[in-house]
């Protein structure tokens, strides 16, 4: 996974929802996130929706903000060592390095040494949950060069003419590296926007 597909990602589900496509988000959104947004959706205004959407290139600041190894516990008869689940906050640097273990980490050491029947594959899933900064109408602002280092975000919640112009993503992306797995492309497993004005009153 790159940031890239996670651009694309957060505008393609956002655009959707906002939308009403529920049916276009299968395989890409989980099944019972889904279909809990579905009802929290119901209950939405039409301008409350229109604002869920969010275009690739108004995203101004994006990072990783949990990643998460998960291990089930789960012993067996082979002799497994136990394993609670594992979950490590990391920052953007070590992403690489944690799928890197993911996909090898070897299940060797795991067995009874000599015990020659057939080993099941270790259960590997990996969870990244990512944030992205929004201000609606940013790509417009850089073609006119409305941009610069002192640019203050802050203003733009604090005015009533823009305060909805920003806003706060967070998704959460889901992959199985179980070795075998018939479906291995990632998927988001909980979507969470929320306006930063709404809370600054």
């Amino acid at each position: 996974m790159n940031l890239h597909c996670v651009f694309q990602a957060v505008s393609f589900i956002s655009n959707k929802l906002s939308s009403g496509q529920y049916d276009d988000l299968e395989g890409i959104v989980d099944n019972n996130a889904l279909q809990e947004l579905k009802r929290s959706l119901a209950d939405f205004s039409v301008f409350q929706k229109e604002l869920l959407r969010v275009a690739a290139d108004d995203v101004f600041f994006l990072f990783p903000y949990q990643i998460g190894i998960i291990i089930p516990d789960q012993p067996n008869d082979f002799g497994m060592r136990s394993f609670e689940p594992l979950m490590k906050l990391l920052t953007a640097i070590n992403i690489y390095f944690i799928l890197y273990n993911a996909i090898l980490f070897s299940d060797n050491d795991h067995y009874i040494e000599g015990d020659e029947r057939k080993k099941p594959p270790q259960v590997r899933h990996v969870e990244i949950t990512v944030v992205c900064h929004v201000l609606r109408g940013l790509d417009e602002m850089r073609k006119t060069n409305q941009t610069g280092s002192n640019m203050n975000f802050q203003s733009f919640i604090e005015d009533e003419t823009t305060k909805y112009n920003v806003m706060v993503c967070n998704y959460r992306f889901f992959r199985d590296f179980t070795e075998g797995t018939k479906d291995p492309s990632w998927i988001v497993n909980m979507v969470n926007q929320y306006l930063p004005a709404d809370y600054s009153r």
